[in-house]
């Protein structure tokens, strides 16, 4: 059992609990532990109780007296002093947003069954790191990136990751917010052959996406699943196992750099995702 305290790093933790450092990675994946938002959540709870006792501090005297660096607390001055909503509302607001959406094992599986891609695939959302660890299983080398700091992965947000462009083929499954357009866009500029994002079907509607994205870059490939897959929050795949609570249908969208011309409807005959 192991006693993971979020103050120490990995290698201390590893040390403490008389493991490998690999051992508390694989901790923190398992938990959906966010150690960027633990280490923030701990920099504010430690700079409050400062503040408490000394309320005339400014941010910088603060800082002295914390030794945080200033830019850091005049960053988070609201919260700290309070000012910024109820106790539960701050907790949320300083959490970079952490419910991610983690994609079966299985549908990973199915992807690369029937597409290959270069040895070096960038994961740009990787979230727990399921579709990386099948991804790396049959052999490739995998990058990963997520906006939080799960163990096992660099920490950014893609929006304003720079990348040399022709690195990588990219595989993943995006979050489906207002910049999924313009992550798609970059995916594609960055690649250095092939792309593969699992969409919700319903994404080849919308006049917007297809002048945007479909009409200038139309994807070579689209696998439909037959029957719907799991999608489970946070990763716990035992409470979303029944793929029957995922109502949506899904696909993955292929684009090759360069391809001209229409899609290639396929189907994904899966029984067990």
């Amino acid at each position: 059992m192991i006693d993971y305290n979020p103050k120490q790093s990995i290698a201390r933790n590893a040390k403490r609990n008389g493991v490998t450092e690999d051992a508390i990675r694989k901790y923190i994946h398992r938990n959906g532990i966010d150690r960027q938002a633990d280490r923030l959540a701990q920099l504010v709870e430690h700079c409050r109780a400062i503040y408490k006792s000394n309320p005339d501090f400014t941010p910088t005297q603060l800082a002295k007296a914390t030794k945080h660096d200033p830019k850091t607390i005049k960053k988070h001055w609201d919260y700290i002093t309070g000012k910024i909503g109820t106790e539960s509302s701050q907790k949320i607001q300083l959490r970079e947003y952490n419910n991610y959406y983690a994609t079966h094992p299985s549908v990973t599986e199915d992807l690369l069954k029937v597409e290959t891609f270069s040895h070096d695939v960038l994961e740009p959302f990787c979230g727990g790191g399921f579709m990386a660890d099948v991804i790396e299983a049959h052999g490739y080398q995998v990058e990963r990136y997520d906006i939080v700091d799960r163990g096992n992965n660099k920490v950014a947000d893609f929006s304003t990751l720079e990348l040399p462009a022709g690195l990588y083929d990219i595989i993943t499954n995006p979050p489906y917010d207002d910049h999924i357009i313009d992550h798609i866009l970059k995916c594609i500029s960055l690649c250095n052959k092939k792309v593969a994002m699992l969409l919700p079907l319903h994404y080849l509607t919308s006049r917007e996406r297809y002048n945007t994205l479909f009409k200038p870059y139309p994807p070579q490939k689209i696998y439909i699943y037959q029957n719907r897959i799991i999608i489970a929050r946070n990763g716990d795949f035992e409470t979303y196992k029944d793929a029957g609570t995922n109502l949506a249908i899904y696909a993955w969208f292929i684009w090759e750099k360069g391809y001209q011309g229409d899609p290639q409807l396929k189907w994904i005959l899966n029984e067990n995702n």
